[in-house]
């Protein structure tokens, strides 16, 4: 069995199973019933597999289709664990895939993935990183104006209007497959992620705002606008503290 019939092979493994069942009693005691979840074709089985396979195996030209088999298999993995910033990562990697960069609709797909799945993911140097990079490197984002915008938003230190945000954001989500079911529910992840960073800029630069002024800026009361306050300059403080 040649190099490529052998990615064949775990990518089917990985694919034909039925995904949408889980079996949540196989989780418990994972080392002693691995074997039961890989024939039941759940989750972990498929984490599994694709543990298998390096990322390595994908860098000549003629294992494009696996390459993108395969990180479509880790995007649903990721999705079901709510690892927007992994989903982002997948992503990426399939944008940067010779046979996606051939078509144009296939790559702004791919980065219109990136962007919104990055948008979702919680704050932490790594998705700061991982931001800042998309935005000074990957130049075919100047002609998706509004999702350089979300992400230039989110890294600055300035304020961001969710109300102005939402609907656009919405329409931005509701054009792509993946959105479609559950957009509500990613819209929410959104506002929440973009809530945090209103509070983390209000912690850094707003210093002698009132917190009554602070929570009606942020659309929130004052008693949760000084739970997220306080919450936010302790995690400040932790952050100086850790460096």
């Amino acid at each position: 069995m040649d190099k490529k019939e052998k990615l064949d092979f775990l990518l089917e493994q990985v694919i034909s199973k039925e995904w949408d069942k889980l079996h949540p009693a196989f989780f418990d005691g994972f080392a002693s019933k691995v074997r039961l979840c890989m024939d039941k074709g759940d989750f972990i089985r498929a984490a599994i597999i694709n543990r298998k396979i390096s990322t390595k195996a994908f860098d000549g030209v003629e294992f494009q289709d696996e390459k993108i088999r395969y990180y479509n298999q880790v995007v649903r993995y990721r999705l079901h664990e709510k690892d927007y910033l992994g989903v982002s990562k997948c992503y990426h990697a399939i944008l940067h895939t010779p046979s996606v960069e051939a078509v144009e609709e296939k790559w702004i797909e791919a980065l219109k993935y990136c962007v919104l799945f990055l948008a979702l993911s919680s704050f932490g140097e790594e998705s700061s990183d991982f931001i800042h990079r998309l935005l000074t490197t990957e130049k075919r984002l100047e002609e998706l104006t509004s999702f350089r915008l979300l992400l230039k938003e989110l890294s600055s230190s300035e304020l961001v209007d969710w109300m102005g945000t939402e609907g656009k954001v919405t329409d931005m989500m509701a054009l792509l497959p993946l959105f479609k079911q559950g957009l509500e529910s990613y819209v929410s992840v959104l506002k929440t992620r973009i809530l945090e960073h209103n509070i983390r800029v209000f912690s850094e630069c707003y210093k002698a705002l009132s917190l009554q002024r602070m929570a009606g800026l942020l659309g929130v009361d004052a008693q949760v606008g000084q739970a997220l306050s306080d919450f936010c300059h302790c995690m400040v403080a932790l952050h100086a503290y850790s460096y």
